[in-house]
Parts: structure tokens; sequence; C-alpha cells
């Protein structure tokens, strides 16, 4: 195998993460942590700058975000297209 690469076992199933698996993430405290590591992540990889977007109705959402650091960007839009 080349660098940096390598292979997964065969014993090991993944899925795409769901929303209904946070609660247990949540429970056990790993939300956080895993938000933790994804942002730790970024920032080994250079990143500077992440975006999110939260539905307007969605104030638990707003409310959780904001806690954990993150900011409305005012005067920001967002805008989307179908493809």
């Amino acid at each position: 195998m080349k660098g940096g690469e390598y292979k997964m076992s065969e014993k090991i199933h993944t899925r795409e993460f769901c929303i209904s698996d946070y609660p247990a993430y949540q429970r056990c405290g790993l939300g956080k942590r895993l938000l933790d590591a994804c942002l730790n992540g970024l920032r080994k990889a250079g990143i500077k700058r992440v975006i999110i977007m939260v539905a307007d109705d969605n104030q638990r959402g707003t409310r959780f975000w904001e806690r954990v650091g993150w900011e409305k960007i005012p005067g920001a839009v967002p805008m989307g297209i179908d493809l």
C-alpha cells in the first residue's frame, strides 16, 4: 500500500452518520468530543473558517451551536441551487 493508505477490516461495517445517532453520542459525552475532533482535524489541515447552515426555525440547534462557540453571520444570506 502507498503511504497514508490503509485497508479497512472486512469485519467493520460503516454507514453515514444519521441525526438519530446523535442522542447516543451526546449521552455518553461523545457529541462534543466528536465535534472537537472534527474541528481539530480541519485546523490541522489549515482550514481557517467553517460555515454551517441551521434552519431558521431550529431554535434548539441554533442554541447548541452558539453554546459551543459558533456565531451568526450578520448580513449573510444562505443561497443554494438544486442540480
